[in-house]
């Protein structure tokens, strides 16, 4: 960073020496001649870095060069995230389907234990429901749980399976 503010200065006071020199000079010949080799200092004070390797030799350019490992790095984030993402919005949907069933049976009045859906995602991200599976107790699957059944079908799509529980 002090070359970079070096290379400043000296293009700064190159600038400034050469615009006294304007000032100073007669007009005519020896201006035009004084222009040249005051336009020709000032290219050579702003190319003089680069012709003479200090910027090779300082500035350590590997940094730059490495781009395309941090964009492999970026790229690993953003899958990681997207994995992270995509496991909350499956988690979030399975909870919402649960949550939907529940207030079905609540709505039915039907006494359930639990609910356990089964479900797959697809290639497009989708979520499959395979299978629900309502636990009952004894004395809710005596009763005829077809209408039940029916309205957990019109909601998901499913039929679902009743499982009588071990009263656990």
């Amino acid at each position: 960073m002090e070359i970079i503010v070096d290379w400043i200065k000296t293009i700064a006071a190159t600038s400034i020496a050469g615009a006294i020199v304007y000032f100073l000079v007669p007009k005519g010949n020896l201006e035009k001649a004084l222009r040249l080799v005051v336009s020709f200092s000032l290219i050579l004070s702003i190319l003089y870095p680069f012709l003479n390797g200090v910027f090779k030799k300082d500035i350590d350019f590997s940094v730059f060069l490495s781009i395309e490992e941090i964009e492999l790095q970026a790229d690993d984030k953003a899958e990681e995230y997207a994995k992270i993402y995509n496991d909350s919005l499956y988690t979030e949907s399975i909870s919402i389907i649960k949550e939907n069933i529940e207030e079905l049976l609540d709505s039915l009045k039907f006494k359930y234990t639990d609910i356990e859906i089964s479900t797959d995602i697809t290639k497009d991200n989708g979520i499959v429901i395979n299978k629900i599976k309502i636990v009952v107790s004894d004395k809710e699957a005596e009763q005829d749980l077809s209408h039940v059944q029916e309205s957990i079908k019109e909601l998901t799509g499913i039929d679902p399976e009743f499982e009588v529980s071990d009263g656990v």
